[in-house]
């Protein structure tokens, strides 16, 4: 038995090398196969919103089994990228702030590497831009208050056509980028917001809207609580309000008609914040409203141009003159290079005074700019903005540089920054929404611009945007 199952077994290993040699030769040696090194990106895939600042994306260099290090010494994209997305030609990274206005589709692009062997490698990105809705305020504003308060918080107050209506104030919140309506049952005028050194706002409401007392209102921002206090002699909210150095607050505006006149006549009163009450000063040496009213290094208060009848049609002046709070006196000094109403005036780092825009003799907005010297008393030409403007917004960055927003009855997407070294306007990006007389721009920390409201299609805009000093752009809120 043993014997025959030894001899199949011997049968069978004789037929195999002949089943073998069936199939074929026997295989070679293994050849490797080569795989080229190519480009990749992280986020090859994405959907971004307009005015979004993407994550830098970043290129790595796959060598595949080329032997050696590989580098590349530059990059070429295609098709060209979103209107605010660039790709740094050395490096191979995409940055930016995007700021196409319409959405774009999705889209593959094919990034390009030469690399350091004399060979192409490529990489294909796909993406899409969106206009995914902004986070707006509750109520269109124009001619509006934008507070900064010491919490980070930015109260809103008042402005067309919330003159006088009640639940009117809003808070927005940097940290969620959201804005939720106080219910205040407060009657508020647009002009009469004012952030006073303890923390408190105080509110300057005219008779119109208050009756015969006449009432200025605190609202303490903490709790929500408005309390009453002092009483004005002027009939309507002011015209300015200015912080003076010891925190009281230096106020311009008009007393109600007598039954003798029958017109309004202007007047100025000083508010102490530790009395809570309301003292008459002495009477303007020139009556002016739609003017600028702006603290000194010296504690006095320049005074500049503005129209010097209270109704009908206004036409501006160039008088100037300064207020001293110490002796309560009021001194004429230059004039204005050119007579302006509605215009801005911006205290610079070197305490000088920037004078930009407004609107001039006849009615049409102005173009040019002027600086005055508290030194020397004396206002000096620097030249001309980019746009004509009236009814603007200014704001000044950390740099120094002036940061120039909207204005005009139409409205404005442009804004430019003013360098007071140079003298010297250049443009820079522009907002999404064109926006009119009466848009704020607030100073947020962190060295941001909030630009909120403006007059625009209708009565007026509810829109808000950032302004970023480092990249000169602008993004809508939310996005």
């Amino acid at each position: 038995m043993k014997v025959a199952l030894g001899a199949g077994i011997l049968a069978c290993l004789a037929v195999l090398p002949q089943l073998s040699c069936s199939h074929g030769p026997a295989p070679g040696p293994f050849v490797p196969v080569e795989i080229p090194p190519n480009v990749t990106y992280r986020d090859s895939s994405s959907v971004y919103y307009m005015g979004m600042t993407i994550p830098d994306l970043i290129p790595t260099i796959d060598p595949g089994t080329t032997k050696g290090i590989l580098s590349a010494s530059s990059y070429a994209v295609s098709p060209g990228l979103p209107a605010g997305l660039v790709l740094n030609p050395q490096t191979g990274v995409i940055s930016g702030t995007l700021s196409v206005r319409t959405p774009v589709p999705t889209t593959a692009y094919v990034v390009r590497a030469l690399l350091n062997t004399g060979t192409w490698a490529s990489a294909s990105l796909v993406f899409a831009v969106l206009n995914e809705p902004a986070v707006q305020m509750t109520v269109p504003r124009t001619g509006h208050s934008a507070l900064l308060l010491p919490s980070g918080k930015v109260l809103l107050a008042g402005g067309v056509p919330l003159w006088g209506t009640r639940d009117n104030l809003e808070w927005f919140d940097p940290t969620t980028g959201t804005f939720s309506l106080m219910g205040s049952s407060q009657e508020v005028f647009p002009q009469s917001a004012t952030l006073l050194s303890n923390g408190r706002i105080l509110f300057c409401i005219g008779s119109r809207m208050t009756g015969p007392n006449y009432a200025a209102r605190l609202l303490d921002p903490g709790t929500g609580s408005f309390t009453v206090t002092g009483s004005m002699s002027m009939g309507e909210a002011p015209f300015s309000a200015t912080i003076l150095k010891d925190g009281n607050v230096f106020l311009v505006g008009a007393k109600p008609p007598t039954t003798a006149t029958g017109q309004y006549t202007f007047c100025c009163e000083i508010y102490d914040r530790t009395a809570g009450l309301f003292t008459p000063t002495k009477t303007l040496g020139i009556p002016r409203r739609n003017h600028t009213s702006t603290l000194l290094p010296d504690g006095k208060v320049l005074l500049a141009g503005g129209a010097a009848t209270l109704a009908g049609a206004s036409e501006p002046q160039a008088t100037a003159e300064v207020y001293d709070p110490a002796t309560d006196r009021f001194t004429a000094i230059g004039n204005l290079s050119m007579a302006r109403m509605d215009h801005t005036a911006t205290s610079l780092a070197d305490g000088k005074i920037l004078i930009l825009g407004g609107t001039g003799s006849g009615g049409s907005d102005l173009v040019s700019a002027e600086v005055y010297d508290p030194s020397t008393g004396q206002f000096s030409s620097v030249g001309n903005m980019n746009t004509r403007r009236a009814g603007h917004a200014t704001s000044l960055l950390p740099s120094g540089v002036v940061l120039v927003v909207g204005g005009g009855y139409t409205g404005t997407a442009t804004a430019e920054l003013f360098d007071p070294l140079s003298r010297t306007f250049t443009q820079t990006g522009s907002c999404f929404d064109a926006r009119g007389r009466g848009v704020a721009a607030t100073l947020m920390p962190g060295g941001k611009v909030l630009v909120t409201g403006g007059s625009g299609i209708g009565p007026g805009l509810n829109s808000a945007e950032w302004y970023d000093p480092a990249s000169g752009t602008f993004r809508l809120n939310g996005q």
